[in-house]
């Protein structure tokens, strides 16, 4: 059981610089339609997709293709969706994958039937209805379904060994909170999307535990170091908060749509933002943030 911080509740998180006025910038904005930042990934290079058009774009540059998921794997860009994989310019069968993770040398694929890799074949896990994945050098972390009060159970795996083993992780989670690690650790969202005003939390396995304002939904993206909720529509204006779980400055974005979801990714000096809802006009064209972090 973590104690979480309630700051929500007793020290209000005050926003202290908002991106592309109070910190600069890079800004790509999608074309019409597109959601451009649904998923999002760095290695130096900035990579998010655009899945209303069908494409991922790599630094700007559009490559038409699968675009629910993107990571980085050996140098290649992998991307996935629609039951295909694309792992540089070979294509694979993705199945009814149901979420993804790059690692070092393979993408890691989950679904009912299990865990399995591209390239590569099953990993021999003994967990289904994966729903989430994360991976960090020999470690996989799993969120799957679990019919118990909790709703979700996350184990931690050790790829060092011939057959795998897993020991349970007691973070919050929940079907829409993320699932990734921060400088070691194994940090989990529960975003409280029944709510209409839930705080949103982030836990992680080093006992590090964050708690948003109401209507963060604080939890639905981990990145960066960074953790996320969705757009508060109860904010005056609205805001997307942008919660540091390694220390740093709080940030937030001052454009977005009622409730929209963000994706993050990034290293130490850089964060990447994705706004999927972002919308020029009256169209989520969608967009992503670079920021350089002091």
């Amino acid at each position: 059981m973590y104690a979480l911080a309630l700051l929500g509740c007793t020290d209000p998180l005050v926003v202290e610089r908002i991106i592309g006025v109070d910190i600069a910038s890079v800004v790509y904005e999608g074309t019409e339609n597109a959601r451009l930042g649904a998923s999002v990934a760095y290695d130096g290079r900035v990579a998010a997709t655009a899945p209303g058009v069908g494409c991922v774009e790599l630094d700007g540059e559009g490559i038409p293709g699968p675009s629910q998921w993107v990571g980085f794997v050996d140098g290649e860009v992998a991307r996935a969706g629609d039951g295909e994989l694309w792992l540089g310019e070979a294509r694979h069968d993705a199945g009814t994958a149901r979420a993804f993770a790059a690692g070092d040398t393979a993408v890691f694929l989950g679904g009912t039937a299990g865990v399995w890799t591209v390239p590569g074949g099953p990993v021999d896990i003994a967990v289904a209805a994966v729903e989430a994945l994360a991976v960090d050098g020999s470690r996989l972390a799993t969120r799957s379904r679990d019919a118990g009060a909790g709703g979700c159970r996350v184990v931690l795996w050790s790829l060092a060994e011939t057959t795998p083993s897993g020991e349970e992780v007691s973070i919050p989670c929940s079907a829409d909170g993320a699932l990734a690690f921060v400088d070691g650790a194994l940090c989990a969202g529960d975003p409280e999307l029944a709510d209409d005003v839930g705080t949103g939390t982030v836990g992680c396995d080093d006992g590090r535990a964050f708690r948003g304002e109401p209507g963060d939904h604080l939890g639905r993206a981990i990145g960066g170091g960074y953790a996320a909720g969705s757009f508060n529509k109860w904010l005056v204006p609205g805001l997307a908060r942008l919660v540091p779980l390694r220390g740093g400055p709080l940030l937030a974005l001052e454009e977005g749509a009622e409730n929209q979801p963000h994706a993050l990714a990034g290293d130490a000096g850089t964060l990447v933002v994705g706004a999927p809802y972002y919308a020029a006009g009256s169209l989520p064209t969608g967009a992503v943030f670079v920021v350089a972090l002091p």
